[in-house]
């Protein structure tokens, strides 16, 4: 059981493709400055958030065939955008699976055969660059 009290963090990880990419890496270096500024500013808000935080607008719980996948949700030029993701397998940590764009169909078999590929060998995931900047940026504005 967390203390209440207790000061929240959490890591950000990403899943590796058999090539040993990064999925999020890969998916934030080829977006516009726009795009990568909305997804900063989302994933700072959450890293220091508790759970019963990643709420609407900024995170959602999945259902059904989805159960135990969260969204993170930011949109651009209304355009939407999601990170499906679980958190795990540690305490305090959210996996990001993959990234996808308004047009998600929510069946999750993929998502479910990512996270039990990570379930069972740590390795297929990993910090990108992305997030590390994140924590670094955060630290430097007192927001860790």
């Amino acid at each position: 059981m967390i203390d209440s009290s207790e000061e929240w963090v959490w890591s950000l990880y990403s899943f590796i493709d058999h090539r040993g990419n990064s999925v999020v890496q890969d998916w934030y270096d080829s977006q516009s400055d726009k795009v990568k500024a909305e997804f900063d500013t989302r994933f700072i808000y959450l890293r220091v958030a508790k759970d019963t935080e990643w709420i609407m607008p900024y995170a959602r719980a999945l259902h059904k065939k989805c159960k135990g996948f969260i969204e993170v949700r930011f949109k651009v030029d209304r355009q939407q955008y999601r990170a499906i993701g679980f958190r795990g397998p540690e305490q305090r940590i959210y996996t990001v699976l993959r990234m996808v764009d308004s047009h998600f169909d929510e069946d999750c078999g993929t998502d479910k055969r990512l996270r039990d590929l990570i379930l069972k060998n740590r390795s297929y995931r990993h910090e990108p660059d992305c997030f590390s900047d994140l924590v670094k940026e955060a630290e430097e504005k007192g927001i860790s």
